[in-house]
């Protein structure tokens, strides 16, 4: 006798309801770690590519170019001590009310050399001169204020200006209209922080969305100190939009991948 059970049309029915719902709740995972890793593969070729070009610079002029911030600043930390009606700092000062010396964030002697020297190095394919806005810099860029007050609506002008009033070339207007953009023939776009160079930001894939800081805009600083080789670090002003990484989390994230 055989006892053997078919599969009915009710038992076909189950199975496709039960895959389809384990693929409900594991598909956006999936999607969600695939965005993940995709952007961070992209950041990892972009700051792979930028931080090449700064060792090929030292090793072109065989010393390294004083143009950084210290990795560990040798003088007493500053203090604003005078601010505008605005919230914008008029002075800073040591402590004792001294003023700044004139390395105080780090030596600067070196930049024009250094910023021609990346325009080759780091193969540009284009420059877009200040006002870089709109063409080289898309209209959902917000700026290290704007974020603040849409984080926070509560903040007022004064407060956002007196908060972010050390890294005001990052603020909206100023990024818009006081930032050149520079294209690698990658696609991605590095924004000056006015004319500093030791501190810039990359969107890492250029025009393209979401065009958000923490997603795929972050910004870099340069350090050095006693010599040692220039290091590309996170930093430099960096503030990230909701549920984005800083800078200094996605390089952290990155070290502890196997691919």
């Amino acid at each position: 006798m055989n006892n053997k059970k078919a599969f009915t049309l009710a038992d076909f029915v189950l199975i496709l309801i039960t895959i389809g719902v384990f693929a409900a709740v594991i598909s956006p995972f999936c999607v969600k770690n695939y965005k993940k890793y995709s952007v961070e593969k992209r950041f990892e070729e972009v700051y792979s590519t930028v931080y090449d070009a700064y060792r090929k610079i030292e090793a072109d002029l065989e010393y390294v170019p004083k143009c950084y911030y210290w990795d560990i600043n040798p003088y007493y930390t500053e203090e604003c001590v005078e601010y505008s009606k605005e919230g914008e700092c008029l002075r800073y000062a040591y402590p004792d009310g001294t003023k700044l010396k004139k390395d105080h964030n780090g030596p600067r002697i070196d930049c024009a050399l250094v910023a021609n020297q990346l325009k080759k190095d780091l193969n540009i394919v284009r420059i877009c001169k200040k006002p870089a806005y709109p063409e080289c810099i898309p209209e959902e860029m917000e700026g290290i204020d704007t974020i603040r007050k849409i984080e926070n609506k509560f903040l007022s002008d004064y407060e956002i200006t007196k908060a972010t009033t050390g890294c005001k070339a990052f603020r909206k207007e100023n990024i818009r209209h006081n930032s050149d953009v520079l294209i690698m023939s990658n696609g991605a776009s590095i924004i000056t922080y006015g004319d500093s160079v030791p501190i810039f930001a990359v969107d890492i894939n250029g025009m393209e969305g979401p065009n958000k800081w923490g997603y795929d805009i972050y910004s870099f600083q340069l350090r050095s100190g006693e010599g040692n080789s220039i290091s590309v670090t996170g930093g430099g002003c960096m503030i990230a939009e909701k549920g984005g990484r800083t800078t200094e989390q996605i390089i952290q994230d990155i070290e502890w991948i196997d691919y």
